[in-house]
């Protein structure tokens, strides 16, 4: 599936969407979390409170997607990473 189909889809409130690019950007964005000093555990649960913005955002149809939906999903996650890693250092 292409990027406007699965945003649109998402937009709708296919879960099955939202499911797919899970899947599919799985590795990545877990990959970023772990490979700056995160454990799996952490990488997963930024990734899923990444997709529950992402979800929310699109559903409410004030998302305007101007780049791919994994770029856009890969800055949730590292703006998710760092407020957790600034929270850790307090």
């Amino acid at each position: 599936m292409k990027d406007n189909e699965i945003f649109e889809k998402i937009c709708k409130g296919d879960e099955k969407a939202l499911e797919y690019l899970y899947k599919k950007y799985y590795r990545m964005m877990t990959k970023m979390v772990i490979s700056n000093s995160g454990s799996e555990q952490e990488a997963k649960d930024i990734y899923q409170e990444a997709l529950v913005v992402f979800w929310q955002k699109a559903v409410s149809g004030k998302l305007v997607l101007t780049s791919k939906i994994s770029t856009y999903i890969y800055s949730i996650c590292q703006n998710l990473w760092r407020k957790e890693l600034d929270r850790k250092r307090r």
